[in-house]
């Protein structure tokens, strides 16, 4: 069985993506790549209607891999616009970004923009104590901030106005997007999550009394 602390944060990111409408779009526009496969859903939907953005690795691949496949470059070589958690996150993909950046590709760093500092663990938020399986003392920062559905939803209009600095004649489309997805991960997801936690939690500790 995994640890609770990892089977929440499994429930927290499928429950974000199934909560989150899947995009129906007629035609792509533009195209956008994140370094991770958490940040797609919410990229699409602040995309929707825009163009589509696509993950560089999958699943089961690690974010902070160095070495990548051909067609892993080669999405890098063709995205307009790149996002990536932190710059920290693949310290090997910094000369790439560079590159990309001189090449007239637009490089957002999520935890450059407001609401995505780095909180202590165990500390101002659920989601990041018990939603991530990742073990560290409390006085430790976790960057994690994409478990938070509030964080997320402060941090979106300022994602919609950079990406809208690279696509001007969208930036209406992108704040309009952004508050949607804003106001439902604020109504339906986290009160969703924080469903989820409770019932983890609740089971932990039935389980530990049984013992």
């Amino acid at each position: 069985m995994l640890p609770m602390t990892r089977s929440v944060a499994y429930a927290c990111l499928i429950a974000l993506i199934a909560l989150l409408p899947q995009a129906s779009r007629a035609a792509w526009q533009h195209n956008v790549l994140v370094t991770t496969p958490v940040l797609q859903p919410i990229v699409n939907e602040l995309m929707e209607g825009l163009g589509k953005a696509e993950s560089l690795t999958n699943a089961s691949q690690s974010p902070h891999q160095t070495g990548f496949t051909p067609d892993q470059a080669k999405k890098l070589q063709e995205a307009e616009i790149i996002i990536s958690p932190d710059a920290k996150i693949a310290p090997g993909l910094a000369k790439t970004f560079a590159k990309r950046t001189q090449e007239g590709a637009l490089v957002i760093y999520l935890t450059k923009l407001p609401e995505t500092d780095a909180l202590p663990y165990r500390a101002h938020n659920p989601f990041l104590s018990a939603g991530h399986a990742h073990k560290k003392k409390t006085k430790q920062l976790d960057p994690h901030f994409w478990l938070d559905p509030l964080r997320v939803a402060n941090m979106l209009p300022a994602l919609a106005d950079k990406i809208a600095t690279y696509w001007p004649e969208d930036e209406a489309g992108l704040k309009r997007n952004a508050l949607r997805i804003a106001l439902r991960l604020r109504a339906e997801v986290h009160p969703e999550l924080m469903n989820i936690i409770a019932e983890a939690k609740q089971r932990q500790s039935d389980s530990s009394k049984t013992v």
